[in-house]
């Protein structure tokens, strides 16, 4: 607001008198703000011509989305090719478990089926847990291979 050579802007519901500069920048924030917030938000309308051009909204609130009856993907519900993808890697899973050894498949099951502690089965079979660990490693090493095969 200008008054007769006085520049004011208002915080707080008070009116403070600052220089033309601030209160240009202040005006050109302001500005920003209610374009961010208000007119992104809805639609425009626009004269070009001898024409009227709707200028959609950028955002849309959730509400008004639902009282045009959008429908939304359920969230909790895997979306079929992720589940695709799942089954496929399951499937070459299974093949690659096939490969192992009888030593190698007691060590996956005793580890990741039945959640026992590195230290558990090393205390098992009697080996170090340095061992176990670098077995543990390598068999899933060979896993990944097979799977990426």
């Amino acid at each position: 607001m200008k008054e007769k050579g006085k520049w004011y802007i208002k915080v707080e519901g008070k009116q403070i008198e600052v220089s033309e500069e601030v209160h240009r920048t202040y005006s050109k924030g302001e500005r920003k703000e209610r374009y961010m917030l208000n007119d992104l938000k809805q639609d425009r309308f626009v004269l070009e011509g001898e024409r009227v051009v709707k200028i959609p909204s950028r955002e849309d609130s959730y509400d008004r989305l639902l009282e045009l009856d959008r429908q939304f993907p359920d969230e909790t519900e895997p979306l079929p090719e992720d589940t695709a993808v799942k089954v496929d890697l399951i499937n070459k899973l299974e093949q690659a478990l096939h490969t192992l050894s009888d030593s190698e498949m007691n060590l996956i099951q005793q580890l990741f089926y039945l959640e026992r502690t590195e230290r558990e089965v090393c205390q098992e079979l009697g080996i170090p847990k340095t061992t176990l660990h670098r077995l543990k490693m390598r068999v899933l090493g060979k896993l990944k291979k097979e799977i990426e095969k």
